[in-house]
């Protein structure tokens, strides 16, 4: 007999997005507009139904929602994109897999900042985002510690004027299996000549070019 893992949703709820967890698949993550409707928030139940979903953050107004999510590889943390703290800015959380207190990773946006993409790396230690954090509509490429126990890191060099990591609005980049070294496309020595630059994932050096001149 199946048991229904979600709350009970309010008219016009649903279920969106569901991910399975851990790696021995105890618990499902998932975002739904239980409370009210079209208010995505995120839940976590575990999958035999023993207990009640537990929603990863605090009870959040009708005007904010969760519009994208993550689980690290050990599944015991979640990162997501909110705007918990303020209805205009977007800004990445961290969360254990079984807590209602979310924890900011991403640093103070600037007027009309948000971030749009988050990865994680394979270790799942660090988490890499972007975002227009320091100039509104220059996107640029961050590190943090995913248990948000330091501040973020710019991992670009700086950028020339009109220039973003990312192209056509999203993020190109990728992290090495060692969990070491991001590589991301960018226009950043010249505004819509996009090139490829590697860069430690703590920002331990700075960013080199990988493309030829």
């Amino acid at each position: 007999t199946p048991t229904k893992l979600s709350g009970t949703l309010v008219a016009g709820g649903n279920v969106e997005e569901v991910f399975a967890l851990s790696a021995d698949g105890s618990r499902v993550v998932y975002r739904a507009d239980e409370a009210v409707d079209n208010k995505l928030e995120l839940f976590s139940a575990p999958v035999d139904g023993s207990s009640a979903r537990v929603r990863l953050h605090a009870a959040t107004l009708a005007t904010r929602d969760v519009t994208s999510f993550l689980v690290a590889p050990s599944g015991a943390r979640v990162v997501f994109i909110a705007n918990l703290d303020t209805v205009a800015a977007f800004e990445l959380y961290t969360v254990l897999n079984t807590s209602s207190t979310s924890t900011r990773l991403s640093g103070t946006m600037v007027s009309g900042g948000n971030v749009t993409d988050v990865r994680i790396s394979p270790d799942g230690a660090r988490v890499v985002y972007r975002a227009d954090q320091g100039v509104n509509q220059r996107f640029e490429l961050y590190s943090a510690p995913i248990d948000g126990s330091a501040a973020p890191v710019r991992l670009n060099s700086t950028l020339t004027p009109g220039g973003d990591v990312g192209q056509f609005g999203r993020l190109d980049c990728a992290i090495s299996p060692d969990s070491t070294t991001v590589v991301y496309v960018a226009d950043q020595d010249f505004d819509e000549r996009y090139e490829l630059y590697s860069v430690p994932i703590d920002h331990a050096t700075p960013a080199v070019k990988l493309n030829g001149a």
